[in-house]
């Protein structure tokens, strides 16, 4: 799609600067692309800019982001089943993209595997924290007899802020098996590992 502005000359006939337009316009937009799509992340690396950046304007939530799920689904001696969790996050001005995937133990294959389905970064304006909502389909990579093949979540993690890393802590909650007044809900703490 291409646009072009007509300048009059002061005889009122229209000029070569039309020609101009589109190139400069065409330009300016790549440009643009250019700066959202990747320039901005060098801003967000700079010790005293990024700092300010991250804090102030919108948390830099790229990368690999290992932890724990707290479910209040009971293990087989009544205790809340804890599960490691990876988040990959790949995010830039015009886009946010992110999987979640439970993990069997840190170096074993998923046992499920989400796909967001929609998510936000909100800075709440009464505590100037950050959050990030999401939610998300997952599906069961093994289900049992009696689990779901897949299942919708949602969840609200709060971005804290540590001196080396940012932490994403909140809460999750889940459909699964609420037919049988069994879905699940509970806690997700992770940390950044990598950019």
């Amino acid at each position: 799609m291409y646009s072009s502005v007509l300048i009059p000359s002061s005889s009122g006939n229209v000029s070569n600067q039309t020609a101009l337009v589109t190139p400069v316009s065409l330009a300016f937009l790549l440009l643009i692309y250019a700066l959202g799509k990747w320039g901005w992340k060098p801003l967000w690396k700079l010790p005293w800019l990024g700092n300010i950046l991250n804090t102030q304007l919108c948390p830099d939530l790229n990368g690999t982001w290992e932890g724990s799920l707290e479910s209040n689904f009971k293990d087989k001696d009544g205790n809340n089943t804890i599960t490691p969790v990876r988040l990959e996050i790949k995010a830039d001005m015009f886009g946010f993209q992110m999987t979640q995937k439970t993990l069997v133990s840190p170096t074993q294959k998923s046992a499920s595997s989400s796909e967001v389905l929609q998510c936000e970064v909100f800075k709440d304006p009464r505590t100037k924290k950050f959050y990030l909502y999401y939610l998300y389909q997952s599906t069961v990579l093994n289900p049992t007899e009696t689990d779901d093949k897949e299942f919708f979540g949602a969840a609200k993690l709060e971005v804290v802020f540590h001196k080396e890393t940012m932490e994403l802590k909140g809460n999750y909650w889940t459909n699964r098996a609420w037919q049988r007044n069994q879905n699940t809900a509970g806690t997700i703490s992770v940390r950044r590992k990598t950019d």
